[in-house]
C-alpha cells in the first residue's frame, strides 16, 4: 500500500491511501481508521496512544485451511443443480475485455428519495424481509428482462465474519467473498413467497459463505472455467463518510471517500440510509473504439446494456 499527502490550499488537505484489496475489506476500513484518529489525537495531546493488540488475521487463514469442503460442497452442487447458462448480460465493457482492449469504469449514482426508501423499508419489516432481499429481487427481475432467462444467477457478496472464528468482527483482513445467487423469475410466482425464499436462501448461503468463488464454479453443471455471472449486487448498511464521521465527532470538516472497481460488468453498490444510494459502476468500451467498431451499425452486432 502507499499514501499520498496532498495540500490543496491553506486549510484543505487531502490523503490518499491506495492499497491492494487482498490486505482488507470494506469491514476493515473503521477499524484501521479509529486506531489512526486516536492514535493522531493522542499524539496531539502529548500522550502514548493505546490500542489493543487486535486478533491476528492468521486465526482466519488457519480456520479456512481446516475446513472440509465436502459439506459446502454439497450445498452448492444442490443451489446450482440443473443450471444451464450463466447469468450473463451483453456488456460492452466484457466485450471490450474479451477483445484485448482495457475498457474504461464508471460509475453512476441514483438515489432512491426519502418516500420510496421509507415505503421500501416498511414493507420489507411488515412481511418479515430486508431492504437487501427487496434489492436482490428487483435486481434479478432486471437481468431475467433484459437477458430473457427465467433463472437467473447474480453476484452478492458476504462479509464472511459471523459463521468464521470468534472475534472476526474485530480484525483487520480479507474476509469478503462474493458468492452466486439463483432465483427462479416466474410472473405466476406469489411475489411475497418468492421473496420469502430468496430470503431463506440468503441465510442458508451463511455457513457457506467462505467458499472461494473459484471452487463454487468448479462444482457447477455449467462446463469447467465458465463464469457464473457478470453483475453483481453489494449491499452496505452504511456509508462510509456517514459512520465515520459520526464517531469522528470531534473531528469537523473531515471527509472519507472510498474509491474502488470490481472484475465484473456490472456492480451494483446499495447503501441503506434515510435514502438509499444505489451506485452502479459499470465497464465500458473506451470512447476511441466505438466509431470504429467493425460491428457498428450493423445487424450483427447484438443488444448491448450500455449506461452512458
Amino acid at each position: 500500500m502507499r499514501g499520498h499527502w496532498v495540500r490543496i490550499s491553506a486549510t484543505q488537505i487531502r490523503f490518499l491511501w491506495t492499497f491492494h484489496h487482498a490486505l482488507l475489506d470494506g469491514r476493515s476500513f473503521p477499524i484501521v481508521l479509529r486506531e489512526v484518529f486516536a492514535s493522531y489525537s493522542a499524539i496531539a495531546e502529548g500522550k502514548q496512544p493505546e490500542i489493543s493488540a487486535p486478533r491476528p488475521y492468521e486465526e482466519f487463514i488457519t480456520w479456512l485451511e481446516n475446513q472440509d469442503w465436502n459439506r459446502s460442497e454439497a450445498f452448492w452442487r444442490q443451489q446450482l443443480q440443473g443450471l444451464t447458462a450463466p447469468g450473463h448480460l451483453s456488456v460492452e465493457g466484457l466485450e471490450a475485455k474479451v477483445q484485448g482492449t482495457e475498457p474504461d469504469y464508471h460509475e453512476l449514482d441514483l438515489h432512491l428519495g426519502r418516500p420510496a426508501t421509507d415505503a421500501l423499508k416498511s414493507f420489507a419489516q411488515s412481511h418479515a424481509l430486508t431492504p437487501n432481499t427487496v434489492v436482490q429481487a428487483a435486481w434479478a427481475i432486471l437481468l431475467s428482462r433484459y437477458s430473457g432467462e427465467t433463472d437467473v444467477v447474480f453476484g452478492a457478496t458476504r462479509a464472511g465474519r459471523h459463521s468464521t472464528v470468534p472475534g472476526a468482527e474485530a480484525m483487520v483482513g480479507l474476509f469478503i467473498n462474493t458468492v452466486p445467487v439463483r432465483t427462479g423469475v416466474a410472473p405466476e410466482t406469489n411475489v411475497l413467497a418468492w421473496l420469502g425464499s430468496l430470503r431463506q436462501t440468503w441465510v442458508d448461503i451463511r455457513s457457506h459463505e467462505h467458499v472461494p468463488l473459484a471452487r463454487i464454479q468448479s462444482w457447477s453443471p455449467l462446463p469447467r472455467g465458465t463464469a457464473l455471472f457478470d453483475s453483481i449486487v453489494v449491499f452496505e448498511n452504511y456509508l462510509l463518510n456517514d459512520l465515520l464521521r459520526e464517531e469522528l465527532s470531534g473531528w469537523a470538516g473531515v471527509e472519507f471517500q472510498y474509491l474502488g472497481q470490481t472484475n465484473f460488468g456490472l456492480t451494483v453498490m446499495v447503501y441503506s440510509g434515510a435514502d438509499l444510494l444505489l451506485r452502479i459502476g459499470f465497464l465500458a468500451e473506451p470512447i476511441w473504439r466505438r466509431d470504429d467498431s467493425p460491428h457498428a451499425g450493423t445487424s450483427r452486432h447484438p443488444p448491448r446494456i450500455s449506461l452512458h
